[in-house]
């Protein structure tokens, strides 16, 4: 996985790249994606590239971090996820992770499924 194809969006209108291999979230300005509200931490997540994975970390913040609302600690990112730190919305986009067809949709069945 390269992490050029792996970015967040933010609230729905700004896009951080993943170019490093350790991206910082929280309240304080020199995290790497600074988010201004009182309900994030000032050093609040981390999304790590481990074993070609990004990997999604709660640093133990006060108020914790949710991955399609649901608390996490540490979680591997899937294309697409929700991340919510506070009141914000984090989406995860990888365009590199290859998105398997729902088999159980008669409109997505072809003549061929992958294997």
């Amino acid at each position: 996985m390269s992490s050029n194809n792996a970015y967040i969006i933010v609230n729905g209108d700004y896009y951080h790249s993943l170019s490093n291999p350790m991206v910082t979230i929280g309240r304080k300005l020199d995290n790497d994606i600074a988010i201004e509200n009182s309900d994030v931490s000032r050093f609040h997540a981390q999304i790590r590239l481990r074993l070609n994975k990004w990997v999604l970390y709660d640093i133990n913040s006060r108020l914790g971090t949710r991955l399609n609302n649901k608390p996490v600690t540490e979680q591997v990112l899937e294309n697409g996820e929700v991340i919510s730190i506070g009141s914000t919305t984090l989406i995860f986009v990888d365009t590199t992770i290859d998105q398997q067809p729902d088999l159980s949709n008669p409109n997505q069945q072809g003549d061929t499924i992958p294997v």
